[in-house]
């Protein structure tokens, strides 16, 4: 399955509080709102450097 669309059917909205234990050991990243979330996870697993 293409990486992108993967990533797609993962995305979806959470709370803070499924978030907290993951903001306490810092995994959690902070996305500029300016730049499309998918976009950003695709750059990530793909380790392209330049684009994030």
């Amino acid at each position: 399955m293409d990486l992108r669309v993967q990533l797609a059917e993962s995305l979806d909205e959470t709370t803070w509080d499924l978030l907290i234990p993951h903001v306490k050991r810092d995994a959690v990243l902070v996305v500029n709102e300016g730049l499309d979330l998918l976009d950003v996870g695709v750059a990530i697993a793909n380790d392209d450097v330049l684009s994030v």
